[in-house]
C-alpha cells in the first residue's frame, strides 16, 4: 500500500545609463476589446473608465549546472548579492513580485506630476493607470553562467517563454550594467536584480520601456505633460567648470558625504525643489516609492497605445475587466536533481494567480481518469505524491498511481466570478524512492479523516465492532517523526468521531496508524499544511 497525498500549501537593452533607438509612435487602434483574439481596444474608453488591462508576465530563476543552490532573491530589504532562496520558494517568491509591482501601480494613482508648470509642462491631476500584471508561469533555468551573466537578448531569445503573448522577467545579475534593471525598448524581456535595491517601483519603471516609454530626461516622447528639469551646474561660478544636470536623485545632493548646498554661486542644482521629479520613468528616489512616484495622464495613454498597437496587437493582454482579475493555472515540475523532501514527489502549482477554487484531474496515458480532487477552495500550491509503501501491500500508489509510469494531470482554477482558467502538464512518476514501517496485516477499522487537506483541527471517525483497547497515531512519511493522536483507551462497541488538534504538526504527508488490542495496523492518510 503506497500513498498520494496532495499538498496545497495555502518553477540591444535599455538600462539605468543606456538608451536605444525607438520606433515610431503607435497608433491607436478603434473598437473596445470583449476577446483579445478577435478585436483591439479604444484606449480613450479604457483610460476614461479606468478598466483594468491585465497583462501577462513569466517570471524567470536561475541555478548552477547542476541545479543546485539558490535562486537570486529581489528584495527590498537586502542586496541581491548576498539573498538566496530554495527554489521551492520560487513559486512564492514570483507572486511577491507580482504582487509588490501591482500594489506600486495601486498606489501611484493619487499621486500628482511634480514640477509641470515651472518647465512648462501641461498641469495634469493624478491619473488613473489601468494596467495590471498576471503571474503567467514561474521557470528555473540550471546554467551558472547565465546565472550572473549574459545580455538581455541573448537571455530573451534561450528562454523566453511565449514572448509575443507574455511579457518575461528573468530575475539575474546585471551588475556589469551597473542596474537594478534593463528592458529593451517596446520588447517583452526585462532583467532585473543587480547592485541596488529591489522594488515594485523597478519592475513597473522596466516594463515601461517595453511599452514604449523612454527615460523622461532624454525624451518627453511628444507628451506635453512630462515635465524635462535641466540646469547648469557652474561648479566654479567662473563658467570654467559647468555640468547640464537633468537628474536628481533627491534635494540634499552630497560629494564624499559632503553637502553640495552650497547657498552661493556653486550650489548644485538638485539642491531646488523645482528640479525634482517623481516620474516613474526618471532616476530618483521619488520614483521608485509609491507614496510619490506618478505617471502622467500622456504616458499612461501612451502605454495603452502601446499594448493595442499593430505589432503587439493586444497578445499580451489576458482579460480586460472590472470586476475580477483574471485567474491563471499553472502547472510545474521542478527539474528533478532538485531533490524533494525524501520520499515525495512534488507537482508544483503556485504558479497560478488569481485563483480562489482549484480542481486536479489526472489521467493515464490512455485517457482514462485516475484521481481528482474535487473543487477545493483555497489557493493552489503543491500536490504531493508520496512514494513510500508498506512492504507487504500492493505495488500501486494511493488514488491508483503506478511507480514510472506516464500521466497528464490537469489544473483547473476558478476566481471570485467563476472565471475559469486551466493547465495539463505530462509526467512520469518516479520510482520509490523511501521505506516505511512494516505494520501487521489483519482486520483492520475503518478510519475517516476530514478536512483532508487540514491546517490544524482534523476529525477521526471510526467504528469499533466489539469491546477493544485503541490507540490512534499520526506518522510523517517524510521525516519519521511520531504523534500521538488518542492515548490508549478501552472502548465499548459503537461509532465515534473525534476531534484532534494538529497544530504542532510540520507541514507535509501523514499516515494514521493506530493500535488495536495490542496490534499495530494502517488506516489513512492526511495532509497538513
Amino acid at each position: 500500500m503506497i500513498f498520494l497525498t496532495a499538498l496545497m500549501f495555502g518553477s540591444n537593452t535599455l538600462s539605468a545609463q543606456e538608451t536605444a533607438c525607438g520606433t515610431e509612435d503607435p497608433t491607436t487602434s478603434s473598437g473596445f476589446l470583449l476577446n483579445p483574439d478577435e478585436d483591439c481596444f479604444d484606449v480613450d474608453i479604457i483610460y476614461n473608465t479606468c478598466t483594468d488591462v491585465h497583462v501577462r508576465v513569466n517570471v524567470h530563476f536561475f541555478l548552477n549546472d547542476d541545479c543546485s543552490g539558490g535562486i537570486q532573491y529581489p528584495s527590498a530589504a537586502s542586496p541581491f548579492s548576498s539573498n538566496y532562496i530554495p527554489p521551492k520558494k520560487g513559486y512564492e517568491t514570483a507572486q511577491e513580485i507580482i504582487d509588490d509591482a501591482n500594489e506600486f501601480l495601486i498606489e501611484i494613482q493619487g499621486n500628482g506630476q511634480w514640477n509641470q508648470a515651472h518647465w512648462g509642462a501641461d498641469v495634469t491631476d493624478p491619473t488613473c493607470v489601468p494596467i495590471r500584471y498576471l503571474l503567467s508561469g514561474v521557470y528555473f533555468h540550471c546554467n551558472t553562467a547565465d546565472k550572473t551573466g549574459g545580455s538581455l537578448s541573448a537571455t530573451h531569445s534561450t528562454y523566453g517563454v511565449n514572448p509575443d503573448a507574455e511579457i518575461n522577467l528573468y530575475i539575474k545579475n546585471c551588475t556589469a550594467l551597473n542596474c537594478t534593471g534593463v528592458a529593451t525598448y517596446n520588447e517583452t524581456g526585462v532583467i532585473v536584480e543587480g547592485i541596488g535595491w529591489f522594488t515594485g517601483g523597478t519592475l513597473v519603471h522596466e516594463i515601461g520601456h517595453t511599452l514604449s516609454l523612454r527615460h523622461t530626461w532624454l525624451s518627453s516622447q511628444n507628451c506635453n505633460d512630462v515635465p524635462q528639469p535641466e540646469e547648469i551646474w557652474d561648479k566654479n561660478c567662473d563658467g570654467t567648470d559647468t555640468e547640464i544636470v537633468n537628474q536628481c536623485w533627491d534635494d540634499n545632493p552630497t560629494s564624499d558625504d559632503v553637502s553640495l548646498c552650497t547657498d552661493d554661486c556653486s550650489e548644485h542644482p538638485c539642491c531646488s525643489w523645482s528640479m525634482q521629479s517623481n516620474n516613474v520613468m526618471t532616476y530618483s528616489g521619488w520614483s521608485s516609492n509609491y507614496n510619490y512616484a506618478a505617471f502622467t495622464p500622456c504616458q499612461v495613454n501612451r502605454m495603452l497605445s502601446s499594448l493595442a498597437s499593430e505589432d503587439k496587437d493586444c497578445g499580451l493582454i489576458e482579460e480586460i475587466s472590472t470586476d475580477c482579475p483574471p485567474p491563471r493555472a499553472f502547472v510545474d515540475i521542478q527539474p528533478v536533481v532538485i531533490p524533494n523532501s525524501p520520499g515525495e514527489f512534488v507537482i508544483w502549482l503556485e504558479g497560478s494567480d488569481n485563483e480562489k477554487w482549484y480542481k486536479l484531474e489526472f489521467h493515464d496515458e490512455y485517457g482514462n481518469l485516475i484521481n481528482a480532487t474535487g473543487w477545493v477552495q483555497n489557493q493552489a500550491k503543491k500536490y504531493v505524491i508520496t512514494t513510500c509503501r508498506f512492504k507487504q501491500t500492493s505495488t500501486t500508489w494511493p488514488g491508483g498511481f503506478e511507480p514510472e509510469t506516464n500521466y497528464t494531470v490537469t489544473l483547473y482554477v476558478e476566481n471570485n466570478c467563476g472565471d475559469a482558467a486551466e493547465m495539463s502538464l505530462d509526467f512520469t512518476t518516479p520510482v520509490e524512492n523511501c521505506i516505511t514501517p512494516v505494520p501487521n496485516e489483519g482486520p483492520r477499522l475503518k478510519i475517516a479523516v476530514s478536512p483532508n487537506p487540514t491546517y490544524e483541527n482534523l476529525e477521526i471517525s471510526y467504528e469499533l465492532e466489539e469491546l477493544s483497547t485503541i490507540s490512534i497515531y499520526s506518522y510523517n512519511l517524510n521525516s519519521g517523526v511520531t504523534h500521538t493522536l488518542k492515548q490508549i483507551e478501552t472502548k465499548p462497541s459503537g461509532e465515534y468521531i473525534e476531534m484532534k488538534n494538529v497544530g504542532d504538526h510540520t507541514e507535509g504527508p501523514y499516515m494514521i496508524f493506530y493500535d488495536l488490542n495490542g496490534d499495530l495496523y494502517p488506516a489513512t492518510t492526511f495532509i497538513k499544511m
